[in-house]
Order: structure tokens, then sequence, then C-alpha cells
């Protein structure tokens, strides 16, 4: 059972915030005034009169600013926060409903309670200190808005009432917020397992968090909307510069030469023989082995696939000489994957590579990765084709050039937690699945699991392999060492993951010549 939220704990005081946004916008804004005055005006600060009067209002001035900021910009999380969240926002409460009182108590002490004190003279001779004139007097003199000792102390009235209600109301708001949020804490505490009460602790504490997070992206989305405003010629060149710079930082380390020593071929005694008492070889009766000579084993690989060949060698020891013998077992392999399997289907396993066919070969829907998705929907593009189709591409006016088809690896434990788990369930069902893969009839006996663990090894060496693409896919023509641009098939747009590589390092080509 999850803590009870703002449906328990956040709503009376939601309530009442939304109640006191404009007598609250009142008092602010007469607290401020007043101190504006009197902070102008030496006079106001010191004897005769009292300097507690100034340090009121600064008080209420600086106060009734944060609290009226806050009130307004917590209003919505305090109807969605979580229990013990409201309890945070409660304990900042009370921090400004004291402040206030301390305010209110400066205002009760120097101030009238009621309007019509300030008749009939009454403002001249409220507190007269020494039979100077009074606080209203001068304060109203000095004040070219007010003007009269009558209006500034009927000001000053107004805004003891106004702070009587709000101290008043927001005390309310406070305590509500620290009842409610302890009761329904509480009471989830009691109704839950330690394990569940434990993770919506961790939730609600992320919650706060994730608002500012939330909050910031919506303010990142400004500058982008006035960019995509902009005509497309500064659009394009702009992308492209910004790209290209991007580009610029990823390093690329150079490929490392590595040297073979030459290995000349030995011959091997084939398997079938034996020793004589006199240490020479001597023949073992085996006769399909002898049967089946070179010429032989072309004619039957007609009628046969290149995997029947394959059991076969692994027969005996004496098959695989005949079939695969170690001296020749390259030039074996090309001619038998020549007549073997039906030649209209006739291709490579999607895992392993060896010839395969609609006949031999199995049909497997594997688990779609970013990693594959990358290599059967990119494709690299020259500078100018980039430039040309992708950034100065017309279409809509919001739109961008960025490809956001591959699909979402899972998400990592802090995403988890700042999108929340029904957000990260539907970006993993959202990934789907590959296009059928043909696999051989031995990688389909190993289990998609393990085929696909070794085909994403095998794609992440070829998706970084330099001499995997050599041609623009757009106009054709050779790519240099210089940029790579990789742009999605299907949507036309460029793809940013870095598991492409960023620069080229074959030969000079149309990047390089300018």
């Amino acid at each position: 059972m999850a803590i009870p939220d703002a449906s328990a704990s956040g709503y009376p005081a939601a309530i009442l915030r939304f109640a006191i946004f404009v007598p609250f916008g009142i008092y602010y804004a007469t607290a401020g005034q007043h101190w504006t005055t009197i902070r102008k005006h030496d006079i106001l600060q010191h004897a005769p009169y009292s300097p507690s009067i100034g340090h009121g209002e600064l008080i209420a001035a600086r106060w009734t600013k944060i609290g009226f900021y806050w009130n307004f910009a917590i209003w919505i999380p305090n109807i969605i926060f979580p229990g013990p969240l409201v309890f945070l926002v409660g304990v900042f409460d009370t921090a400004i409903a004291t402040m206030l009182s301390l305010a209110l108590n400066s205002q009760t002490k120097h101030s009238p309670h009621t309007f019509g004190t300030c008749k009939w003279g009454g403002a001249e001779t409220w507190q007269v200190p020494n039979g100077t004139e009074s606080f209203f007097t001068v304060a109203g003199r000095l004040n070219s808005t007010v003007a009269s000792s009558e209006r500034m102390c009927r000001d000053y009235v107004q805004e003891w009432k106004y702070s009587m209600a709000i101290v008043t109301l927001y005390w309310t708001i406070a305590l509500c917020n620290l009842a409610f949020s302890i009761i329904s804490t509480v009471s989830a505490a009691k109704s839950s397992t330690p394990q569940s009460f434990r993770k919506n602790l961790i939730d609600s504490a992320m919650a706060l968090p994730r608002l500012i997070f939330f909050i910031l992206m919506g303010l990142s989305i400004i500058p982008i909307i006035i960019f995509r405003c902009l005509p497309l010629p500064i659009k394009s060149r702009f992308r492209f510069g910004t790209r290209y710079t991007v580009k610029a930082t990823e390093v690329l380390p150079p490929p490392e030469e590595i040297k073979m020593r030459m290995m000349r071929p030995t011959p091997i005694p084939p398997s079938h023989t034996r020793y004589d008492t006199h240490g020479a070889y001597e023949q073992s009766p085996n006769p399909l082995a002898d049967f089946l000579n070179y010429d032989i084993l072309v004619l039957i690989a007609r009628d046969l696939h290149y995997v029947d060949l394959i059991n076969l060698s692994l027969t005996s020891k004496s098959m695989r000489d005949v079939v695969f013998p170690g001296t020749d077992h390259a030039a074996r392999s090309d001619h038998f994957a020549l007549y073997t399997c039906e030649p209209d289907s006739k291709t490579e396993c999607w895992n392993c590579t060896m010839q395969t066919c609609r006949g031999c070969g199995f049909w497997s829907h594997m688990p779609q990765t970013a990693t594959l998705f990358h290599l059967d929907g990119c494709e690299p593009y020259c500078s100018s084709c980039y430039f040309s189709n992708v950034c100065a591409r017309k279409g809509k006016a919001m739109d961008n050039t960025k490809c956001v088809c591959a699909p979402k690896p899972p998400p990592s434990w802090w995403k988890r937690i700042m999108y929340g788990e029904t957000a990260t369930r539907v970006q993993v069902a959202a990934s789907g699945t590959a296009p059928s893969r043909l696999l051989c009839a031995m990688c389909w006996d190993m289990g998609s699991l393990e085929v696909a663990q070794r085909r994403e090894e095998r794609t992440k060496a070829e998706l970084r392999d330099p001499n995997r693409c050599k041609t623009c896919a757009k106009c054709g023509l050779g790519l240099g060492r210089g940029v790579r641009w990789w742009v999605h098939k299907q949507c036309g747009k460029e793809c940013r993951s870095r598991l492409h590589l960023p620069w080229g390092i074959l030969g000079k080509g149309r990047d390089e010549e300018g």
C-alpha cells in the first residue's frame, strides 16, 4: 500500500492557499510601500519614533514577499506531494508564519486597530512623542502618494487587519500540513510492509528533485522553440556547425597494426592411420573414408546443405580429414559453399556467418537492441549530402533533425526513480522485436539467449569497423578521413548514437577533398 498522497494530506492546505492569494498580495504590496517610505527617510527610523516600527515593517516586507511567492509556487505541488514531503512544506510554512507573527506583534503596538481612530484628528494625536508630530503626520508628508496623516493612518490600519487575517490563515495552513502529513504517513506505515514503506519513502524523497527537474526541462524548451522559428538558412548552418563541433570532441583512437607471423602448413597424417612396429604409417580400414574422395564429395554436395557436410565431418577424425583436411580447409570450404544449399536462397547465418538457406535454416524473432537497430538502419553520408538533406531539409517549422527511432535501452535505477515505474514500463514495452533472422541449425540449437549475447558483441565490433561503409549512401562517392554523418533510412534524420564511428580513417575521399 502506498503512502497516502495529496488526496489525504495536501488538499486542505491547498484550498486555504488558493483563498489567500489576493489578500496576501495586498498585504505584500502595502508592507512593501510602508517599508520603502521608512527606508528612504532617516527621521522615521529613530527617535523620537520607535525603531521597532521600521524593524517590524522590514520583517513584514521581506517575509510577505517570500510567503507570497512561496504560496503561489507550492500551491500545486502541495496537492500532488506525498505525506513526507507535505510535512517538509509544513515546516517551511511554520517558519513563514512565525516571522509574520513577529511583524504582527510590532504592528499591534504601534498601529491603530480601527479606521475610526484615524478620523477627526486622531491620526495627528496617535502616540505623539514629547509633543512632536505623530508618526502618521510625518510619514504622510514625506509620502507624496498619500500626502495626509489620516490617509497614512488608514493604510497602517489596513495593513494590520490584513496581517491578522494572513497570520491566522497561514498558521492554519502550516498546522494542516504538519498534522495531516503525520497522520497519513503513520497510517501508511501501519498498513504496509517494511519493504514497500521504505520504497515509498524513497519515492517521496525524489518527488521534489523530480519536480525541479521537470520545471528545468520545461524552461529549456523555450530557447529550442525560439530556434525552431528561425529562418531555414540560419538554422541549417547553426545545426551543421554545432554537430561538427560535437563530433570534433569525440576522440577516435588510431587503429593498431597487428603483424602476424607467417605460418607454413605442415603435412598432418590422416587420423585413420596407425603406426606399425617399425614406425611407419599403416592405413586402418575405413571404407567410407576411402570412398569419399574430393570428386565424389563435390557430386554429393550438389544435393546436400552445407551444414550436412559439417555434420559429416564431425562423425569421426577420419571423416574430418577427408571432408575438411587441415592443409586445404579454406579452399574446401569455399568449394563446398558453392555447390551446397539452395542457390536462390543461399545466404550467411545471421550469427556465425556459416552458409545456410531456407531449406536448412531456421527463422527466429530476436529481441531488438540498440546495436542491431543502428547496424540495420543507419547509413553514412558525406558532409555535403548531410547538410543539404538533413540540416537544410524542409519540413514543419518545429521539426528537428535528430532521429528518435532507436529502441530505448533498459531504464537505469536513476531513471526509474525520476520518471516512475509506469513510465519505465511503457518505455521498455515500446522497444519491440527485430525482424526475423535466419539462423543455421547449429546456432538454432544454442538457444535465443546465447545467440543474442554472441551477436551483440559481434555487432558492436561491426559498428566500429572503419571498413564497413566506404561510400556515401546518398551520392555514392567515396568517404575519406573526414567526419562521418550517420542518417537513418526511414526517417531521414541524423542518428547521434556513440556506437557509430565519428570520424573515418580510410583513404582520401570527398570530405577530405573539400
